[in-house]
């Protein structure tokens, strides 16, 4: 562990290292073996709702946008701001436009921009790896909102009162709601009330229709007055005919 590890009687160049070599970054040339660079680049955190055209625009200033793929909720159909923009070798202003290259500008230049309101993260994708893994994370983040939804608006059954019974502890007597026995009947015969005199019989309420007919004969009331006779097979007999007709005739 201390890097002496030659002895002491012959030289050697044997010294352990404890820091790794810095070794340069591998450069993909015609004769890698591999899908190669990434030429495609995973885009997060844009408006669900911005136009394909829009996003194809913003991203059309680095290179040659082959096709852009805006990824969508299978069960509910809404998209979910993910979406993967793949590009090609083009020419533009006399200069040739390799697809890695603009790849990297894409990641290099436009992650941390604001198209709108929010702020974009531009990742490259060599293999697409990465656009599925947050696509993935995506549909499982709003699937559990989805059942979080569905159990909120199924409101459990209100629960039923319990009305506590006060027993009374110095009293003997059973309480108020207790069934009563055989016992708790009463065996002394109903007392009838006291009657008033027999000689007047007591004067029973007219109610209804009754309630209309006169007690006495109106002829001798009514005199030289001018009247109209209304026979009752011609009108109901019911307590808001003559209201009625008392408004019709003053009519």
């Amino acid at each position: 562990m201390s890097g002496q590890c030659r002895t002491k009687d012959r030289l050697s160049k044997a010294i352990w290292r404890p820091a790794p070599y810095n070794l340069p970054p591998y450069k993909i040339d015609r004769h890698s073996v591999g899908p190669g660079e990434a030429q495609q680049v995973v885009v997060l955190g844009f408006d669900p709702f911005l136009p394909e055209s829009t996003l194809k625009l913003n991203f059309s200033t680095f290179g040659s946008v082959a096709s852009v793929q805006h990824k969508t909720d299978p069960e509910t159909g809404s998209f979910l701001g993910i979406a993967l923009v793949k590009y090609r070798d083009g020419y533009r202003d006399g200069l040739d436009l390799s697809a890695v290259e603009s790849a990297k500008r894409a990641e290099a230049e436009f992650s941390g921009s604001r198209i709108g309101l929010h702020t974009v993260k531009v990742e490259v994708d060599r293999e697409g790896r990465r656009f599925r893994k947050y696509v993935e994370h995506a549909l499982r983040k709003a699937k559990e909102e989805r059942a979080k939804e569905r159990r909120e608006s199924i409101a459990p059954p209100p629960p039923t009162p319990v009305v506590p019974v006060k027993a009374t502890v110095d009293s003997p007597a059973p309480p108020l709601n207790a069934p009563k026995g055989p016992s708790g009947k009463s065996s002394a015969p109903a007392v009838k009330p006291p009657e008033g005199p027999r000689g007047v019989p007591p004067s029973t309420p007219r109610t209804g229709s009754s309630s209309l007919i006169e007690e006495e004969p109106i002829l001798g009331k009514i005199k030289r007055k001018p009247y109209i006779h209304i026979p009752h097979a011609s009108v109901p007999v019911l307590g808001t005919t003559i209201p009625h007709l008392k408004k019709r005739l003053k009519a």
